[in-house]
């Protein structure tokens, strides 16, 4: 892959990943400012599609650096990550929010 397409990559994950860091950073700010508010804390196991070893790092500091969520085990057998977060709600839209991570993570290191 040419320099110009990595670079591109790169910067289309970093405008995402402050995105999804300043969301996360407001969702946890009315979490703490609501009173009775009930949090869903678990553990989940993300299914991984990054398969080299840089993805997977890359991946797994980056769900730990993100507000509400932390990489706890990798399993490398069965491909995933365990991830302890916050306020699990909704499975389909966090398994969307981890492919799309993922996708724009593997762009990077092709």
């Amino acid at each position: 892959m040419n320099v110009i397409m990595r670079i591109f990559h790169f910067l289309s994950f970093f405008f995402f990943y402050i995105k999804e860091v300043i969301l996360s950073n407001i969702a946890i700010s009315i979490y703490i400012l609501t009173p009775g508010f009930k949090m869903n804390p678990a553990v989940v196991e993300v299914p991984l599609k990054a398969r080299k070893e840089i993805e997977v790092i890359f991946l797994a500091n980056l769900i730990s650096m993100t507000p509400g969520s932390l990489t706890l085990d990798y399993n490398p057998v069965k491909g995933s990550l365990k991830v302890h977060v916050m306020n699990y709600s909704d499975p389909v839209d966090l398994q969307r929010l981890m492919d799309k991570m993922q996708d724009k993570i593997i762009k990077i290191f092709e």
